[in-house]
């Protein structure tokens, strides 16, 4: 029961952010910058490799569209893309009337990508926000890169709306 109370609770809480038509959730934790920015550079940390080029071109597509210059290094901002993984599976016990047609268990989890943005030569956050979908994946299912990515764009141009000081 406490599992369930605790899924429904994370539901609520994932619902409660600004969710778009592809599932992908986004909210804003940190804003507002008061500079004028011209450049920035894209880092990713602990994003799974498959996963680094998909999001470093999609929120680079999505903050040049505030007139913001991607280059490869000393840009005005320095942009980190973060991956978390919550987990949400709870964990069943064998039921000997189950049969699966596939090895291995599904998995439950939230992927949520971090956007921390700094100006150059600082450790201080100037803008933060995330990026979040609830995901189910059973045994032998693939990402659809392809659909994801047109998602992706979607999500990071909801979540960067209204980063101010761009020209």
């Amino acid at each position: 029961m406490k599992n369930i109370l605790t899924i429904l609770m994370l539901s609520l809480l994932a619902a409660s952010c600004t969710t778009s038509p592809s599932g992908i959730g986004t909210h804003v934790n940190t804003c507002c910058p008061s500079a004028s920015y011209e450049s920035f550079t894209v880092t990713t940390t602990d994003i799974p490799a498959f996963l680094g080029p998909l999001m470093q071109s999609n929120f680079s597509v999505a903050f040049a569209n505030h007139g913001l210059q991607p280059v490869t290094e000393e840009g005005d901002l320095a942009v980190e893309l973060k991956y978390v993984q919550e987990n949400l599976s709870v964990p069943v016990e064998g039921d000997t009337f189950d049969e699966h047609i596939a090895s291995g268990d599904s998995l439950r989890f939230v992927a949520r990508i971090v956007i921390n943005i700094r100006e150059k030569d600082s450790d201080d956050i100037i803008w933060s926000g995330h990026i979040q979908r609830i995901h189910d994946v059973g045994p032998g299912e693939y990402m659809h890169t392809g659909v994801a990515s047109i998602a992706l764009l979607d999500a990071f141009t909801e979540v960067l709306k209204g980063f101010p000081g761009s020209n």
